[in-house]
């Protein structure tokens, strides 16, 4: 390859830097160690052959100490690429064999032979050997990692790599020339005549439709990757699927290279979610192409949405991808952003609405979820592990005593349930989500009331204030020091049910009642009258929670309290809500304020954050409230809080995204994305760690 090429490259990079997605990453650094993976098969990385330790091929996995090369910049310019685990160096030798294409790894550098170019082309990276002056090259049928000798002006998807440092940042300039990161589509080929017969060549871009047993795997464009969901119980079983492809219905399917049958089936063996799976579709002559098929054993919601924002619904449609159905679902929706905080974040939270074809709302349940209108699917953004608040929702809503309502009320879960699932957005994948019930009327069991009756009422405690801290009833953040019946929101706390509206009045007194209970009454008359205002059973299991995770921000704000009918019991119950900072993690993912053997109660005092409800509670013990607290404790602690149990609800979640290859695929969509750095398996470890620590540490808080 003429060394003009190379120009080329860096020019044309630097003139579509404007029209091409720029890569936000790292400048490529001498005597760095990184990984190399190929734009065609993204997933995987360049490593030594596991079979031939002196061959290469492209079947590491991103993250292991086996993918990593030192490059280092010589003084003419060039660059050697060297092993990090085994020292041994890129080396061209001109020998082909069935098992590689002319080069091999040495152990000393072998002059230019050793020597390679490293430069931005019209799109990612070109690597050449300076000697041979051929192209880096991914053999797409095997996997093969060798040299081929481009004599055209554009380098293929197979010659094209991406480099990614240890922390899996990508490399976006090099040499103070920016690498442009185009998307890079399967092409579909199509039949030509010519003189001399007809013939196959590349024509426009398409997306390959094809199904699995009858489904249709989700195309993720910034990969260019098909995602297919599995049910959970075929993991770790043997997995036979029949591939079809309407593009091409008379073509002969391959995977990995074995062909499947007359029937389109193929037997695939154990699953595994983190490989990369070869098609290719082929007449007896030609191939007519090519793609690479991920599995997953989480659900997938397919979105497709514009116009919307925080303050904005937006329209379009989702496809609900359930592996444990006959057929996927697809619905109209509106859609918008949720959250504060964590609006200010690249990746952001949604709630959705169903609708029908008709526009009109309906009510649907999915993946075995309630049956309902709007859902909520949580970013978990701030949390690495992207699973605390899944966690701590279900452990809530198996250890806590049922709401006081629950002997006249069926089904009223004091938790929003929810599912892990994969999310695409507008063509690409967007990572692990937590798909979720909202707080609602419904989800809470509260009875239906009017403004002659009054029936339930729902407040959520939004914003840190002296109200929303049962500090006082008065001075607040928002609104008027009393609120009307009109008011959605008042002094940090919004009124969720009833919704006030031009026929409806918002229901605050209870609430104003209840404060005024905390911060106003006597010693005496908090003790004797507290329990008429609050599900004390309720309350006091929710503290243990809170003190157990060390939750920094959900003392006196991001939660809800409910009262089912007014009519019946004005009590007000606690409701769990957004568990993301917790767990040795804050609000915004630091873990500086949340050390595992450090005093709660002095934390929220500190802090100014102590819910003056449990404060006093516990100065005044009215009926031995703390004797009640460590009675509960040493209750949870033989169960639900047995740091053995807990850490099996950890793996349980871990091993759901291993096996599915999400926490790959997440640490790639989102690492180091606002400064937040994920990787999975480790967080995982890191809480695991934490929560002996607490426990030893509350154990002996409590004189266990």
């Amino acid at each position: 390859m003429p060394l003009s090429f190379r120009t080329l490259g860096i020019t044309l990079a630097c003139c579509l830097l404007s029209l091409s997605g720029f890569a936000q990453g790292v400048a490529l650094k001498s005597g760095e160690c990184y990984e190399i993976r190929c734009v065609e098969l993204p997933t995987n990385a360049v490593i030594p052959s596991p079979s031939s330790p002196l061959e290469l091929s492209h079947n590491g996995t991103p993250g292991q100490k086996s993918v990593l090369w030192r490059i280092t910049k010589l003084d003419n310019g060039n660059y050697t690429i060297q092993h990090a685990e085994t020292g041994r160096y890129m080396t061209y030798d001109g020998i082909r064999t069935a098992t590689r294409r002319y080069m091999t790894l040495t152990d000393k550098p072998n002059g230019t032979a050793s020597e390679w170019s490293i430069y931005p082309g019209s799109s990612h990276i070109i690597i050449t050997n300076w000697n041979s002056q051929q192209l880096l090259n991914v053999r797409i049928g095997t996997h093969i990692v060798g040299l081929y000798n481009n004599t055209s002006k554009s380098a293929t998807s197979n010659e094209r790599f991406a480099l990614y440092t240890k922390k899996g940042e990508q490399v976006s300039s090099i040499d103070g020339h920016p690498v442009v990161f185009k998307p890079v589509e399967h092409p579909v080929l199509t039949r030509q005549r010519t003189a001399g017969g007809n013939r196959y060549y590349v024509s426009t871009v398409q997306t390959l439709r094809f199904t699995l047993d009858g489904k249709s795997p989700v195309y993720d464009k910034r990969t260019n990757t098909y995602l297919f969901p599995l049910t959970e119980r075929l993991m770790g079983k043997d997995v036979t699927l029949q591939f079809a492809c309407a593009t091409f219905p008379d073509a002969r399917i391959f995977v990995n290279g074995k062909p499947t049958s007359s029937k389109g089936t193929l037997a695939l063996g154990k699953v595994d979610g983190t490989q990369t799976y070869r098609l290719a579709f082929a007449t007896e002559t030609d191939t007519l192409a090519r793609a690479t098929l991920q599995f997953t054993y989480m659900p997938i919601l397919e979105i497709t949405a514009s116009g919307f924002s925080k303050q904005q619904w937006g329209t379009g449609s989702i496809i609900v991808h359930d592996a444990t159905l006959k057929t996927d679902s697809a619905y109209a929706l509106q859609v918008r952003n949720r959250g504060d905080f964590t609006s200010r974040y690249n990746k952001r939270s949604m709630g959705i609405k169903l609708k029908g074809t008709d526009g009109k709302k309906i009510n649907r349940s999915l993946l075995g979820l309630r049956t309902d209108n709007y859902w909520v699917l949580n970013a978990m953004t701030v949390d690495p592990s992207r699973m605390r608040g899944r966690i701590i929702m279900d452990l809530w809503a198996d250890f806590a005593e049922a709401p006081y309502f629950s002997n006249y009320v069926k089904d009223a879960p004091s938790v929003s349930q929810g599912r892990l699932v994969e999310v695409f957005l507008n063509g690409s994948y967007h990572g692990v989500y937590d798909l979720c019930e909202r707080i609602d009327r419904k989800q809470c069991g509260l009875a239906k009331g009017n403004d002659i009756v009054p029936g339930g009422m729902l407040y959520k405690a939004d914003q840190w204030s002296h109200a929303t801290q049962f500090a006082s009833a008065l001075g607040s953040w928002h609104g008027s020091s009393t609120p009307s019946e009109r008011q959605e929101e008042w002094s940090g706390w919004q009124i969720k049910y009833p919704e006030p509206s031009a026929k409806k009045n918002a229901k605050w007194q209870p609430l104003v009642d209840a404060i005024q209970a905390v911060s106003t009454t006597s010693d005496a008359e908090f003790s004797q009258r507290i329990g008429t205002y609050f599900d004390l059973p309720a309350v006091r299991d929710y503290y243990l929670l809170i003190e157990l995770i060390f939750a920094t921000d959900n003392s006196a704000k991001n939660m809800y309290w409910a009262i089912q009918d007014y009519q019946r019991d004005a009590r007000l119950t606690p409701i769990l809500w957004d568990m993301d900072g917790t767990l040795g993690r804050n609000f915004a993912g630091s873990d500086h304020t949340s050390n595992a053997t450090r005093d709660y109660r002095d934390f929220l005092r500190r802090e100014g954050h102590q819910n003056a409800l449990f404060e006093r509670l516990y100065k005044l013990d009215p009926n031995d409230w703390n004797a009640q607290m460590a009675k509960r404790y040493r209750q949870l602690r033989r169960t639900h809080f047995d740091p053995q149990r807990l850490s099996e609800r950890i793996t349980s979640l871990l091993h759901l995204m291993e096996q599915s290859g999400a926490h790959i695929r997440e640490a790639q969509r989102w690492n180091n994305a606002n400064g937040l750095r994920i990787n999975i398996p480790q967080e995982a470890e890191f809480i695991k760690a934490w929560i002996t620590r607490r426990i030893a540490y509350l154990d002996k808080q409590y004189n266990l």
